[in-house]
């Protein structure tokens, strides 16, 4: 599955609808991959994240303010706000 790619979709697409007069600003992208049992859960989070990160750097001018990383689990919500904790100017918001 090529994270990146779909991060960078859903992004965009955020984006495009809000460009044409939706008021999106903010969304809830699960941790995709990580249902089955041959991955790499501490990996995949921190390409989401990277892939979030790149998308915003890539595209200042962006509407979206906020992405919510959807842990179902303690074990993800922990990798989650570990890796988020590793990255200078973002923040953890538990809900």
């Amino acid at each position: 599955m090529d994270l990146e790619r779909c991060v960078r979709n859903v992004l965009s697409e955020v984006d495009r609808l809000a460009a044409i007069g939706e008021p999106l600003r903010s969304i809830v992208l699960p941790l995709l991959g990580t249902g089955g049992g041959n991955s790499d859960l501490p990996k995949t989070v921190e390409r989401l994240l990277a892939a979030i990160i790149d998308y915003f750097r890539s595209h200042p001018a962006s509407r979206a303010r906020v992405v919510y990383l959807l842990a179902y689990t303690d074990v993800q919500a922990a990798l989650c706000r570990s890796a988020l904790d590793r990255e200078p100017g973002l923040s953890t918001l538990d809900q």
